[in-house]
Protein backbone atom coordinates (compact mmCIF):
# COMPACT_ATOMS: atom_id res chain seq x y z
CA UNK A 1 0.00 0.00 0.00
CA UNK A 2 2.90 2.56 0.76
CA UNK A 3 4.49 1.88 -2.11
CA UNK A 4 1.30 2.45 -4.13
CA UNK A 5 1.11 5.99 -2.89
CA UNK A 6 5.04 6.73 -2.70
CA UNK A 7 4.35 5.97 -6.54
CA UNK A 8 1.69 8.07 -7.31
CA UNK A 9 3.12 10.73 -5.21
CA UNK A 10 6.52 10.93 -6.75
CA UNK A 11 5.75 12.61 -10.02
CA UNK A 12 3.94 15.07 -8.38
CA UNK A 13 7.23 15.96 -6.39
CA UNK A 14 9.36 15.45 -9.56
CA UNK A 15 6.84 17.63 -11.79
CA UNK A 16 7.07 20.54 -8.80
CA UNK A 17 11.18 20.45 -8.84
CA UNK A 18 11.12 20.89 -12.16
CA UNK A 19 12.44 24.46 -14.00
CA UNK A 20 9.54 25.74 -16.33
CA UNK A 21 10.64 27.58 -19.79
CA UNK A 22 9.17 31.34 -20.05
CA UNK A 23 6.39 31.17 -22.15
CA UNK A 24 5.80 32.84 -25.57
CA UNK A 25 4.44 36.69 -25.86
CA UNK A 26 0.83 35.55 -27.00
CA UNK A 27 0.45 38.55 -28.62
CA UNK A 28 1.58 39.00 -32.68
CA UNK A 29 1.68 42.91 -32.70
CA UNK A 30 2.26 45.87 -30.62
CA UNK A 31 1.07 45.88 -27.36
CA UNK A 32 -1.71 48.48 -26.07
CA UNK A 33 0.79 51.03 -24.87
CA UNK A 34 2.09 51.66 -27.88
CA UNK A 35 0.35 55.09 -29.40
CA UNK A 36 1.08 53.81 -32.94
CA UNK A 37 -1.10 50.72 -32.65
CA UNK A 38 -3.87 50.71 -35.11
CA UNK A 39 -7.84 50.74 -33.95
CA UNK A 40 -9.87 49.08 -36.21
CA UNK A 41 -13.53 49.80 -36.83
CA UNK A 42 -16.29 47.62 -35.40
CA UNK A 43 -19.33 46.66 -38.26
CA UNK A 44 -21.61 45.54 -35.63
CA UNK A 45 -24.16 43.04 -37.37
CA UNK A 46 -27.92 41.69 -36.99
CA UNK A 47 -28.31 38.41 -34.49
CA UNK A 48 -30.61 37.73 -36.65
CA UNK A 49 -28.76 37.97 -40.01
CA UNK A 50 -29.18 34.73 -42.46
CA UNK A 51 -32.16 33.69 -40.63
CA UNK A 52 -34.65 32.00 -42.77
CA UNK A 53 -38.51 31.16 -41.23
CA UNK A 54 -39.29 27.84 -41.87
CA UNK A 55 -42.72 26.89 -40.80
CA UNK A 56 -43.94 23.02 -39.72
CA UNK A 57 -44.71 20.38 -42.58
CA UNK A 58 -46.10 17.53 -42.82
CA UNK A 59 -43.78 14.38 -42.64
CA UNK A 60 -42.42 13.11 -46.45
CA UNK A 61 -42.45 9.70 -47.44
CA UNK A 62 -39.49 7.86 -46.32
CA UNK A 63 -39.63 5.21 -48.86
CA UNK A 64 -39.15 7.89 -51.50
CA UNK A 65 -36.51 9.78 -49.25
CA UNK A 66 -34.88 6.55 -49.15
CA UNK A 67 -35.13 6.04 -52.44
CA UNK A 68 -33.77 9.49 -53.79
CA UNK A 69 -30.39 8.84 -52.07
CA UNK A 70 -29.84 4.94 -52.74
CA UNK A 71 -26.08 4.58 -54.59
CA UNK A 72 -27.17 4.54 -58.41
CA UNK A 73 -30.30 6.35 -58.12
CA UNK A 74 -29.81 9.81 -59.03
CA UNK A 75 -28.35 10.71 -55.25
CA UNK A 76 -26.42 9.55 -52.74
CA UNK A 77 -22.65 8.28 -53.12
Amino acid sequence: MKLSVIAALSPLLVGGCASTASLPSLSAGSGPEDPGTAIHALYPSSVTEGYTARGPVDPGSWRKLNDDQAPGRGGGL
